[in-house]
């Protein structure tokens, strides 16, 4: 038996994911099935197609009112439904993020995003000025390396 690669091991499996809102009978997001390993970064799809209730599900960010139920919900093993509050600030930030599309709740264009990159490191893995900004660079490095292979 071989070991897997590190990238082609499993970050996040959901299965049959759905999100619906109370005193609604419709369901915002219905039967999502989704396998991401360390090579793949985002999640992408047709606008209204639900990506940003899949994101918010799986940080658990949604309003109170939503209903969240999964068959699997887990991110590096751990499972996302019955984490707690503290759990999943721990990770919110430091190993999982969420970057949304819509410009209002993404990055700011005042500042550069190696700058929020910088901040995010500091907030959330508590590292000092100067070692945030070469976690950002990192970051950066990682993220064009992947975009040109993938």
């Amino acid at each position: 038996m071989t070991d897997t690669p590190a990238s082609d091991k499993i970050l996040l499996d959901i299965r049959n994911l759905v999100v619906s809102y109370a005193g609604s009978g419709l369901r915002a997001v219905d039967g999502v099935d989704l396998t991401l390993t360390r090579t793949k970064l985002g999640l992408v799809g047709e606008s209204g197609s639900g990506k940003s209730t899949v994101g918010r599900a799986i940080m658990r960010l949604l309003p109170p009112s939503a209903r969240i139920s999964a068959d699997k919900l887990l991110f590096n093993g751990m499972d996302l439904s019955h984490a707690s509050q503290d759990d999943m600030a721990k990770l919110r930030g430091n190993q999982i993020a969420l970057i949304m599309q819509d410009p209002r709740y993404s990055l700011n264009p005042v500042l550069t995003i190696g700058k929020q990159v910088a901040e995010t490191a500091i907030l959330h893995q508590g590292l000092s000025g100067k070692s945030a900004r070469e976690a950002a660079r990192a970051c950066w490095s990682a993220s064009r390396s992947a975009m040109s292979t993938g």
